[in-house]
């Protein structure tokens, strides 16, 4: 009995087995998963994509989303083919329908970030662009809530718009701006199969890219299906896009910029110099008595002597001299060009001098335009004193006169 039960159980595993083998044959699936760690201002943006895609090898994208029922149609037809996307979410849509950034997320799809409100960034000022990246990452991560890890530092600029600028900020905020290659323009009132019949061609032409969809669209939920179908027919592969989490250690894997590295080599060395220099507690404490009796150039030496070692009046007198140089070059500044300055000192001169001219002509032309106005004002107070209302004069021919008068005064 005990060994036909167990035979029933075996083969009932291997028919589950071969069930679940068939259908991941059927499936498009995932051929494979590339990590991406390295900034790339063209990612995406050509056949290879900037992240080695092979020939017929593609990625899929959603943009704009998330949108109650459309994405939820498009996981299911995903999770169908057993495949997997990146999502592009506009931080006012994630805030609007946290579910659904959550998941998205769960369903093991890559979480990505598409500006807080979609705005064209290259019109608009850097202080607001920066705006725009910073609150749209924290209200995708806000909607993630306890899957805020899964929250990829892929970017994709609002139509694809982008100059080095903006590559700059994105640098500061760790972020991996990611194009597109292959664009569905499923936002153009067109029907499914036009949306698939595009895509395909293009796909047919280049061989490989980053497909662009829209997961807001009713046209791309109808159209998904038959496209996933059609890329199996094709032979080709889909590949999922990862990066490291926000906040992790690959995102130090980013190369600082020059002036962070400036600074740090300048704080470094500053560092080591005073750290280097100063000298023990005991002597240090016996100095500073010793300063508190004597005069105030003492005590700014011993004050140097004690930062940067023994050549306390060599520094002292070097700063002297620093500062009667800068004195007096401040003074020739001010001073009139003449023969005895430098170029330099005399392109200084002529600017401080028309700077100054500018300032004094603005100032003349606005007591000018006061004197005018009280003039006219004092005129007209005259000529408003001297009109007196004739006995028996209309009020009509009387205001035409005051009227007149007023005229004169402007004049």
């Amino acid at each position: 009995m005990f060994k036909k039960s167990s035979l029933g159980l075996l083969a009932m595993a291997v028919s589950f087995v071969a069930m679940a083998a068939t259908a991941s044959a059927s499936c498009l699936g995932v051929s494979r998963t590339i990590n991406v760690s390295s900034f790339n201002a063209a990612m995406g943006a050509n056949a290879s994509a900037g992240i080695g895609l092979r020939h017929k090898e593609v990625v899929l994208t959603f943009d704009d989303g998330p949108m109650p029922g459309k994405t939820v149609s498009i996981l299911n037809a995903l999770s169908a083919e057993c495949t997997k996307a990146t999502f592009f979410m506009v931080g006012n849509m994630a805030r609007a329908y946290p579910s659904l950034v959550q998941r998205v997320a769960r369903a093991g799809h890559t979480v990505a970030h598409h500006t807080q409100a979609h705005s064209h960034l290259p019109g608009t000022s850097m202080a607001r662009a920066r705006a725009e990246i910073q609150n749209g990452v924290a209200m995708v991560n806000k909607a993630l809530g306890p899957m805020r890890s899964r929250s990829s530092r892929l970017f994709r600029y609002p139509y694809l718009a982008r100059n080095a600028a903006l590559d700059r900020v994105l640098r500061e905020h760790s972020l991996l701006p990611f194009s597109a290659y292959i664009d569905s323009t499923d936002w153009k009132p067109i029907s499914s199969d036009a949306v698939v019949n595009r895509v395909m061609s293009l796909l047919n032409a280049r061989g490989r890219g980053v497909i662009l969809l829209h997961d807001i669209q009713s046209r791309t939920v109808s159209a998904l299906p038959k496209l996933l179908d059609r890329l199996q027919a094709g032979g080709y592969k889909v590949v999922h896009v990862r990066t490291g989490r926000m906040g992790s250690p690959a995102m130090a894997s980013l190369p600082p910029s020059k002036k962070a590295r400036k600074k740090a080599i300048s704080r470094k060395n500053v560092d080591r110099r005073i750290t280097a220099s100063i000298k023990p507690k005991s002597t240090r404490t016996r100095t500073v008595v010793t300063s508190s009796r004597s005069s105030k150039s003492e005590k700014r030496t011993s004050l140097i002597g004690r930062l940067f070692g023994n050549n306390s009046k060599d520094e002292v007198t070097k700063t002297n001299t620093r500062k009667k140089v800068s004195k007096r070059r401040a003074s020739k500044a001010k001073a009139k060009p003449n023969k005895s300055m430098s170029w330099r000192e005399k392109r200084r001169a002529e600017s401080l001098a028309r700077s100054k001219a500018k300032r004094k002509a603005a100032k003349a032309k606005v007591k000018r335009s006061a004197k005018k106005g009280e003039t006219k004002k004092r005129r007209f107070s005259l000529f408003r004193n001297s009109i007196k209302r004739k006995p028996g004069e209309s009020t009509a021919s009387y205001h035409f006169r005051i009227k007149r008068a007023r005229e004169l005064a402007n004049r």
